[in-house]
This record gives structure tokens, sequence and C-alpha cells, in this order.
């Protein structure tokens, strides 16, 4: 969570504990690729919490010693994870400004989505701040200060 809040893309997890869907859940969650190794086979999973990669020790073509276990991947680091309260009204206005040039993914139920900039002129954080876009971290932390103080509201 530290890396993700601190504006990290990418986390790399080197871990003897096989970490299962977990994978999925922290990279959605926190909004960052993570790089997965461990003895038995490695993983790269996006934003999204898909699986990019997956190489190991059970792929039989590794067992051959024909492979590498290691998984590969490419990715664009131009990207950021946002809510969708209070951003999706301009998801609309993001496209057909820049068409081709960017990339939504919307994830149900969370209502979160990953906005990457596919262009080489325009970072995904001059998007950001052109419409005003809250990132995931700074959603988080309003949506909690704000249930913090109707907590304090109710005890008075």
């Amino acid at each position: 969570m530290a890396l993700a809040r601190n504006g990290a893309r990418v986390a790399f997890f080197p871990s003897m504990f096989h970490g299962g869907n977990r994978h999925q859940s922290i990279a959605r969650d926190h909004g960052m690729f993570l790089v997965v190794s461990q003895s038995t086979e490695s993983v790269i999973v996006d934003m999204c919490g898909r699986r990019l990669a997956w190489q190991g020790y059970g792929e039989p073509l590794v067992a051959q010693g024909k492979l590498l276990p290691f998984a590969i991947a490419d990715v664009n680091l131009d990207c950021k994870a946002y809510h969708l309260d209070f951003n999706q009204a301009m998801l609309g206005d993001i496209q057909a400004k820049y068409g081709a040039g960017v990339q939504l993914e919307i994830m149900r139920p969370e209502a979160t989505f990953v906005l990457s900039s596919l262009l080489e002129d325009v970072s995904v954080e001059q998007i950001e701040a052109e419409f005003g876009l809250e990132d995931l971290w700074t959603y988080y932390d309003r949506a909690r200060g704000v249930a913090a103080g109707a907590r304090s509201a109710a005890l008075v």
C-alpha cells in the first residue's frame, strides 16, 4: 500500500509464499502492476488484476530446459488507476478528445478504472490535470476523511 500511495506503478513481490488470486487483488486494489517471483513460478499482473504472463517449473517446456522459468510481458507504465466516483462524467470527454490515443478499462463491480495514455506527447498525468481527475489514492483518502468526519459528528 505504501508503494502505491507514493506513486509506484510497479511493485515486486519476491516470496516463497504462493499468493494465488491475491496477486490479482493486490494489483487491482492498489492500482499498480505486480511482478511476482517465487521459487517455482513468476507472474506479471496488470492494474486491472489480469495475469499478463506466467511461467514456472510446472510448464513442461521449462522442465525440459527449452524455456526459461521467467514471466515476460511488455507493459505500458503510462497509466493510472482511478475510482469512478467523481470521475466518470469526464470519461466520454476524454475519449472524445483523445480517441484511440487513450485506453479506458472499467472494472465492475469494483467501480474503478485504469486510464492509459498511448500517446507519445501526452502523459496520463497531463490528461488527469486537464480533466481534473482524482486518482485512486486521493479518492480513498478523501473518502476516509469523510467517513471519519461522519463518525466524529455522530459522537457529538
